[in-house]
């Protein structure tokens, strides 16, 4: 056993492995799809395949000339199967790793599909980072299969491996890129893509964690707002200036940053252009947060309505938040767009793809034989959405964009809770409504908010992405709503002069209207949208994370399939 480890480290050490895997030909064993490791295992691997290597257990090859330096790549699986796994199992009794570690056993939640290549670091960062909320197993083919005894056996029959047998027990597949080549060039990698497409398993692409590479840039955020802060405070106070709009362009501008689909040009860098309009986003907004503060005592001759002061001063926070939060996102999509290239990187279509062994690519091809182009497409939306899932791959047969379908920005959801936020707000100081209707009204408020939650907790995570993007430009359309209605009503006044008896009523129908819109366009999801007929994947485009007017054309498959298993 190695040093510092004891029978809690590896309960199933001096254990039969040809017992626990039930390949003795005598049946029993531990059930293929309890060939798993936790999260906490993959943490504790890392760091012993660091011990190993400091101690030249694991030496570069010819093959594989890592830095032993490198702590972020590492050695790939090949050489870690050979110089690590394989000595240190066949010492245990010939078991997996998996085993050697959970000799009772661990459920398969989680399918994890790699191609080996990757390094062993850069494979365990992703997985950890990424690893589905609640899960507690996962398959590994390189920790869970057992690497001294016959795997040829164990793969023979497609159907019957144990690839197949923990998908058919996994509810999510995580799908790990590398930066040698795509994984789908791997005829095993593409059977997993069509196992779990058919068995309509979630599919989510693993990333790296990032934040090593946030702090700094949020960091930079912080010092400007703090810098504008300041500013403000020392600057002379201007009654006249409160203005949201320069704020609200620069969010206009980040937005079409992000939307923006084409490669970075000189003249039009994506993700700088994003972080600068951040950057300046955060400075305005502050400027405008502290003036409204500072107008509060001595510009009472200027003096706004109480429901637009507190508005200005609302959506000046949520502005600034909301741009914070946009530069956490533009990293994390920064780093989406990578793993996202990691995956193209050699890939032209499933039927291309190679195995190191004929008969298995012969027995491979048999088994999904004329599914080909499903499982292309399967693929096409986990490069595009992050994500591939049942409904995602309906609305992309729809032919509507399913670009960043599957993520959630966190800029998204604050701009969508400040701006429910604020709207309540103006409305409860907007004045004239009677006690029983500020009362009714919180109410209705406070139980659309839990309907919300509730409805997004127990939500399938590609349904999250979609709800987070229809709340914040349904969101987003009221504040315009209101200024146009103000100013209509109060006429030649605008929306700086007394507030019209009408204006609480017809506020208060839009507010009620739009929170049941959101609702039900939430309950619907992305894939209701783009079943409407003419106008669906249009609209399914705009409303979803896309916001890509520029739908596809409809493909020519049937979708029958895909639409029973989504119908209610």
């Amino acid at each position: 056993m190695p040093e510092g480890w004891d029978m809690s480290t590896a309960p199933g050490w001096g254990m039969d492995g040809k017992e626990l895997h039930g390949m003795t030909g005598k049946g029993g064993g531990i059930p293929v799809d309890s060939w798993c490791v936790s999260r906490e295992n993959l943490i504790f691997l890392r760091a012993e395949i660091k011990k190993a290597i400091a101690k030249g257990e694991i030496k570069p090859t010819a093959k594989d000339n890592f830095g032993v330096a490198d702590h972020k790549f590492g050695p790939n699986m090949y050489t870690c199967c050979d110089q690590y796994f394989q000595p240190l199992t066949k010492k245990a009794g010939s078991m997996s790793w998996a085993l050697m570690r959970h000799p009772e056993g661990l459920k398969c939640d989680v399918f994890i599909t790699h191609c080996w290549i990757e390094g062993i670091f850069e494979f365990i960062d992703k997985a950890v980072n990424s690893w589905p909320a609640g899960k507690k197993g996962a398959y590994v083919c390189i920790l869970s299969n057992p690497q001294n005894l016959d795997i040829a056996a164990l793969i023979e029959v497609p159907r019957e491996s144990p690839f197949a047998k923990c998908l058919d027990s996994a509810t999510h597949m995580l799908v790990v890129p590398n930066r040698s080549t795509s994984i789908y060039s791997r005829s095993w990698c593409v059977y997993e893509a069509w196992l779990a497409s058919t068995m309509g398993r979630i599919i989510v692409t693993a990333t790296f964690p990032i934040w090593r590479e946030m702090l700094p840039r949020v960091g930079l955020q912080l010092l400007c707002l703090a810098i504008a802060l300041i500013a403000c405070m020392v600057a002379p106070l201007d009654c006249e200036s409160d203005s949201l709009l320069f704020p609200l362009f620069v969010g206009v501008l980040t937005k079409l940053a992000v939307i923006y689909k084409g490669p970075d040009r000189w003249w039009l860098p994506k993700y700088p252009l994003l972080m600068a309009g951040n950057l300046v986003g955060v400075w305005q907004s502050a400027l405008v947060m502290v003036q409204v503060a500072r107008r509060q005592g001595p510009c009472k001759s200027n003096q706004l309505p109480p429901w637009q002061e507190r508005a200005s001063a609302s959506l000046a926070v949520t502005f600034m938040v909301y741009f914070l939060f946009s530069e956490v996102d533009r990293v994390r999509l920064m780093q989406a767009d990578e793993e996202s290239e990691s995956l193209r990187r050699g890939f032209t279509t499933v039927q291309n793809a190679e195995c190191t062994s004929p008969v298995d690519s012969l027995n491979i091809k048999k088994e999904v034989q004329q599914e080909f182009f499903e499982v292309d497409e399967a693929i096409v939306v986990l490069m595009s959405a992050g994500m591939s899932t049942v409904a995602l791959r309906a609305v992309h047969s729809y032919g509507a964009d399913t670009t960043s379908a599957g993520r959630i920005l966190y800029a998204k959801m604050w701009f969508s809770f400040g701006m429910f936020l604020t709207l309540n707000l103006i409305f409860l100081s907007l004045g004239g409504q009677s006690t029983g209707v500020l009362v009714g009204w919180s109410i209705f408020s406070s139980a659309y908010l839990a309907t919300y939650v509730a409805w997004y907790f127990y939500a399938l995570p590609d349904q999250r992405a979609f709800a987070v993007s229809v709340t914040a430009k349904i969101n987003l359309f009221m504040p315009i709503l209101l200024v146009l209605l103000t100013a209509q009503i109060n006429g030649d006044e605008g929306i700086i002069g007394e507030t019209s008896d009408k204006l609480p009523a017809i506020f208060g129908i839009l507010m009620a209207g739009s929170n049941v819109i959101t609702l039900l366009a939430c309950h619907l999801g992305m894939v209701s949208f783009a079943r409407i007929p003419l106008c669906g994947p249009w609209l399914a485009s705009f409303l979803g994370p896309s916001t890509n007017i520029r739908c596809m054309c409809k493909r020519r498959k049937k979708r029958d399939s895909l639409e029973t298993a989504i119908s209610p």
